[in-house]
Order: C-alpha cells, then structure tokens, then sequence
C-alpha cells in the first residue's frame, strides 16, 4: 500500500504525499486530482458531475462572451440614438434612404422637387396648346379667342374641349364639344357635356362669340372639311351647323381678332399687383 486515501492528522500523512492531501471535517482526505484518472475509477458519478459541471461552466462562458458582444452593440447604438439630431431607422426605412440618397445630393433632390411644379405646368400648358390648335384646325374655330375663353374661365370651373365626328346637311364634319366641370363651396364636382357654339354663344359677350365663330384669312383656309375658301381674302365663317353665327361683314379695315385683342385689353388683370394707396398728404 502506497498511502491512505484518508488521515485523522496531517503528521500521519506519508511526507512525500502530504501536498496531496486537503483537510475536510477535521481529516486530512487525499485530492480528487491527486492521482489522475483515479477520480473516474473510484467515483464515476461523482466525474460525471464533475465534468458535466465544466460543460455547463464553458456554455456559459460562451453565453457569457455573446451578452457582452450584445450589450457592446447596444450601447454603441444608444450613443448614436443619443446624439441630436440622430435618427434609428427599421430595416425597411434604411432601404428607403439607400434608394433616396442614390438619386442624387439633397441640393439636386431639392431642385428637382422645386422644379417640377413648374416643368409640369409647362408641359399641360404645351399640351393644351397643341390640343386647342388640332381642335381649331379640324371644327374651323378661331384657335386664339378658344385657347383664351378655355383657359380663362371662373376659379372652380374646367372646359376640356374635345371633338366628335358627325353629320351635317349630309357631309361629314367635326364639331367641337366642351365638357364643363364645376366645383360648388362643398368640393362636389358636376360634369355636363355641351355644343361649344351653343355653350360659348349662352355664356359669351356677343363680340368674343364672334370672334370665335370668324377666322380672318388671306388664302384658302382648312378647317376639316368645314370651312370656305376666300380666293381675295377676307373674313370667312366656318360650317359648323345650325348654331354657326352668321357671317359678318366688316364695317372697317380693322381685323376681327384685333377688335378682339382690344377688347381683351381693357379687361384688368387679376394678377396684376393692387397699386398702393397714396399717403394723405
């Protein structure tokens, strides 16, 4: 026998062994590591414990290190959230911002954003032009008194002028029709649909419907189908059905759109700055 695995004093311990040994309960009892591989023979289940216990101490130190990488990232983004001005965004706004940054520096984004009203009120005003000018040409209409009776009517009220292909005294034509919209106090919108001439001879002064209906012209003039031809020039007035004015004969040498464009000028314009008051002297 080498030694005992328990002794009742320290002195009864074999000298070369003693660093061996630990106290426990007033004995002095041999290590568990003392002898290697002697703990697994001796007290299987106590090893097992024993290395289930390092297990679990070594998951938990993984678990250990994941909370500090964890708390790390947490308090690096509670700094940033802290600063003024710093914005946290979802993942879904991040790609939001990713697609707003590629279009562009917020000074071209902004110019952009500024512009447009713009481009887009030129583009429909380019848009009706060329719309009022087919229309003109096709129904014989005095292109310049349409294109300003469209685009200058009561705030709340639309004119879209469109054309319909019919019949007339037997010979096909294009006639010109408006579509009215009209929004009352409450922002409901009404729609109606009307014969251009009927609705421009109920709703304008006499001597702009005539300058709608009369296109003065110095040559052979087209009008779909609808107007007459003038060899000398002059003043022609376009078929276009039972509500076509009748023809007028000039008094003067003076055109009939230049009467209209004096006409015109003697209405004030809206936009006009309102002139100051003088100061009482």
């Amino acid at each position: 026998m080498l030694f005992n695995a328990v002794y009742d004093s320290f002195d009864a311990i074999p000298e070369a062994y003693r660093s061996e040994f630990e106290q426990k309960n007033g004995k002095w009892h041999l290590k568990q590591d003392a002898i290697p591989g002697a703990a697994e023979i001796l007290n299987p289940g106590l090893a097992a414990n024993r290395d289930r216990a390092l297990d679990q101490v070594k998951t938990k130190d993984t678990e250990i290190e994941g909370y500090k990488t964890t708390i790390a990232n947490l308090e690096r983004s509670q700094s940033v959230a802290q600063t003024p001005g710093s914005v946290l965004l979802s993942p879904e706004d991040a790609k939001t911002w990713d697609k707003y940054t590629k279009l562009g520096s917020i000074k071209e984004v902004e110019a952009i954003v500024k512009e447009h009203p713009n481009l887009k009120s030129k583009l429909s005003n380019i848009e009706l032009t060329s719309s009022l000018s087919k229309t003109a040409a096709d129904t014989g209409l005095n292109h310049e008194v349409l294109s300003e009776w469209v685009t200058t009517q009561p705030e709340g009220t639309q004119v879209e002028i469109f054309v319909k292909d019919e019949t007339v005294d037997g010979k096909p034509v294009k006639k010109a029709y408006a579509k009215v919209s009209k929004k009352d106090a409450s922002g409901t919108v009404t729609q109606t649909e009307h014969d251009v001439l009927t609705f421009a001879k109920e709703t304008m002064p006499a001597w702009k419907f005539g300058a709608l209906t009369t296109v003065d012209d110095k040559s052979t003039a087209t009008g779909g189908g609808q107007s007459t031809t003038s060899p000398t020039g002059g003043v022609r007035v376009p078929k276009l059905g039972s509500a076509t004015a009748t023809a007028q004969t000039p008094t003067d040498d003076k055109r009939i759109v230049d009467k209209f464009n004096e006409a015109r000028a003697q209405v004030p314009n809206p936009f006009e700055p309102v002139a100051s008051a003088a100061p009482a002297k």
